[in-house]
């Protein structure tokens, strides 16, 4: 096996046993130790690749929102009303948390418990799965009569600050303790339904 072959397997050996550490437990909670010590991986032979516990992180959290963007886009269907755009998307992102839980669990754990210090670094490796995201909902706006007054752009901000509150919710729930696993669910279940709120209102205007 070639050198090159053979530091690409290396590399790949450390990324899978450091997925699986920070699907199961937050940045701060997962240690390079568990890393090595799960994966069988010495620690020099790590830090060969990786910098530290950042980049590792940084570059799982990658592999995960490029995976994810990547499946959705692939397995989306054309639909032709808001409504079937909504139950498409949530089809498709249900179908790839089924196939990939750890996965499932790092997008969570970025979304509810990122750590301060590599917040706008973790927005630079999420980049391709938002602006899937907001190719998504331009898509919905467009087969959306939006009231008088509001453009595309305002609404697109009407929905930054629903998905921060929304999370918010969340998140609160995750530093009380609950599993991220059945937080996530909690999440996935009602998120349909309070887009279609953001959309529609919950009360006929008069």
């Amino acid at each position: 096996m070639k050198r090159e072959e053979k530091n690409e397997q290396s590399r790949n050996q450390i990324l899978e046993s450091a997925i699986r550490e920070f699907a199961r437990k937050s940045y701060t909670e997962a240690s390079v130790n568990d890393i090595c010590g799960n994966g069988a991986i010495s620690k020099g032979r790590l830090y060969y690749h990786f910098k530290d516990k950042d980049e590792l992180y940084l570059e799982c959290v990658g592999i995960c929102f490029d995976t994810m963007a990547e499946f959705m886009a692939d397995g989306m269907r054309e639909k032709k009303n808001a409504k079937g755009i909504i139950e498409e998307y949530m089809r498709v992102r249900h179908m790839f948390f089924e196939e990939h839980p750890d996965f499932q669990n790092i997008f969570f754990f970025v979304m509810f418990q990122c750590p301060a210090h590599l917040k706008d670094r973790v927005k630079e490796r999420e980049g391709k799965f938002q602006a899937f995201n907001r190719r998504h909902f331009y898509n919905i706006l467009s087969h959306t009569k939006l009231r008088d007054g509001v453009g595309q752009e305002q609404a697109m901000e009407y929905f930054r600050i629903f998905q921060e509150m929304f999370n918010g919710y969340h998140r609160r729930y995750l530093e009380r303790g609950e599993e991220i696993e059945y937080r996530a669910g909690m999440h996935e279940e009602k998120l349909a339904g309070m887009v279609e709120v953001l959309l529609y209102g919950i009360a006929e205007k008069e």
